[in-house]
């Protein structure tokens, strides 16, 4: 038989158990025949669809049969999968997977498919089992296709809290994606593009549940785009509403669209959603005039919304431009800050030619009030100060529609 295998007529092993341990090698148990191996630093299941196992430790059971128990790395084709209890089954020539703690793979890369990278995002906590060829070809003999094989049989995770993601922000119990069972035909060669992941995002109550398969993003890590109904999602569990483009990556939750909060909408290219909290640049920042915000504007400038605290601070950039407010007749340089009851800001405030200011305006719809502040008249013949008082209370009344002041007190 020996001699047949060897000229190819019938199916042979490439295993070879070798101890690198010092003292004893293997122990067998007489009362159920396995033997308990040490020192194993590696052994290869399948040269031909590149299985290779690394026992944790160097440890392994060899049970009846040749079946072999192990915990430890399991490199198949491009996958490393970290595993405890698993048990490589002879006949069957599969490994069966309980516990797989951890798993990542690699990937060819957009603008070079000669070359591979790793995917940064790993899966977790998965259950499964990997074909490695054909039960009868365990020497690879025949051409087959699709091996090796890896079938999730149970839900595993994707999880976003890295330190380099803000700090850690998203953590796992309460922003992750759940993986739907799957499986991973060829894992030595596959195209990227093919290769994706069904499942939802639990966003940690910043959005309701989005069902989006992940797939591999130019970033090399696991995530997904999408365009929003035309309605858009609930924000922050009905704090805000929010429409148009999401991504979700290693460099976070993402978005490129509108928000609207209270009386204000912003729209902006660069908007990030963290579990507590939302930052942006925007391009437009618009409050509209009702009958708790008077109407405030700008262009570029910072937005960093507490949805919990009903919080929004709404700050100029450095030598950007200012906030334009009571339709168009008071300039704010310093920042705004929208919460339920109404608006306030800190900074300066020019109207015509004075400058009011302080460390706390109160904005209402027609009125400005600050309780300490410092006035400065500038004289337009003479160009310069005419009139400077400090420590004083300051109530701006807004234009009537008229044009007409109505009233002002300082």
């Amino acid at each position: 038989a020996y001699s047949k295998s060897k000229s190819a007529l019938f199916d042979y092993d490439a295993i070879v158990l070798e101890s690198q341990a010092k003292g004893t090698n293997a122990l067998l148990d007489l009362s159920t025949n396995d033997i308990k191996m040490r020192g194993v630093e590696k052994f290869v299941l399948s040269d031909s669809q590149q299985v290779v196992i690394f026992p944790r430790e160097g440890d392994l059971v060899v049970h009846k049969n040749r079946d072999i128990e192990f915990s430890g790395r399991i490199n198949a084709g491009r996958f490393i999968a970290h595993v405890t209890n698993a048990t490589f089954r002879y006949d069957d020539f599969r490994l069966d997977l309980p516990q797989v703690d951890s798993m990542f793979f690699y990937v060819t890369m957009f603008n070079d498919p000669e070359k591979e990278h790793i995917v940064y995002t790993p899966l977790y906590n998965l259950v499964g089992n990997i074909q490695i060829d054909e039960p009868g070809n365990h020497c690879g003999l025949k051409d087959t296709k699709d091996y090796p094989i890896f079938t999730s049989t149970q839900d595993c995770f994707v999880y976003y809290d890295r330190k380099d993601i803000y700090n850690g922000t998203y953590v796992r119990d309460r922003f992750f994606y759940t993986i739907t069972p799957f499986v991973v035909k060829d894992m030595v060669d596959f195209k990227t593009d093919n290769l994706e992941f069904n499942g939802y995002l639990t966003s940690a109550g910043i959005f309701p549940v989005i069902k989006e398969p992940l797939k591999v993003q130019r970033d090399y890590s696991l995530g997904f785009e999408i365009e929003t109904p035309r309605s858009g999602y609930p924000a922050y569990g009905g704090k805000g509403q929010y429409k148009e483009k999401i991504d979700l990556s290693n460099r976070g939750l993402r978005g490129e669209g509108t928000l609207s909060y209270l009386s204000a909408t912003i729209q902006s290219k660069e908007m990030v959603f963290m579990p507590d909290s939302m930052m942006s640049t925007s391009d437009t920042f618009f409050v509209k005039e009702d009958a708790t915000f008077p109407q405030i504007c700008n262009s570029r400038c910072k937005q960093h919304w507490f949805p919990y605290e009903d919080s929004m601070r709404v700050v100029q950039l450095a030598n950007g431009p200012q906030f334009k407010m009571f339709r168009n007749q008071a300039l704010l340089t310093g920042y705004v800050t929208l919460r339920p009851a109404g608006a306030n800001a800190r900074g300066a405030v020019t109207i015509d030619e004075g400058t009011i200011e302080s460390r706390h305006f109160a904005l209402s719809p027609r009125l400005m009030d600050a309780q300490v502040s410092t006035f400065t008249l500038r004289s337009e013949i003479y160009r310069n100060i005419a009139f400077t008082a400090q420590n004083m209370g300051a109530n701006q009344p807004q234009r009537a529609r008229d044009g007409r002041k109505t009233g002002i007190a300082v």
